[in-house]
């Protein structure tokens, strides 16, 4: 299970996400659609402990995972980051 409370990413001035809550059961599979700049990336980030929430916190199958460190991971969730280039 995946719980997003209250999830909010700051740079500056800048709200790169804006106070997300969310409850994704254990087995259900989730996407993220939304235009270039939504917070797409960042929240993903967030989730795998790569950036640290301005507010708000991560569980991970009810263990808190905000506020530790890049590693080790809470947990034994992965989201790889892939960058792809398409042509028309």
């Amino acid at each position: 299970m995946i719980r997003l409370e209250n999830l909010t990413k700051h740079y500056g001035s800048f709200v790169a996400v804006d106070d997300i809550s969310l409850d994704i059961a254990q087995g259900v599979l989730y996407g993220c659609l939304g235009p270039n700049g939504a917070g797409k990336t960042t929240t993903l980030r967030m989730i795998a402990g790569i950036l640290r929430p301005t507010n708000g916190r991560v569980l991970l199958a009810a263990t808190t995972c905000t506020g530790i460190r890049s590693r080790p991971r809470c947990g034994s969730a992965s989201f790889p980051i892939v960058r792809s280039s398409t042509t028309s």
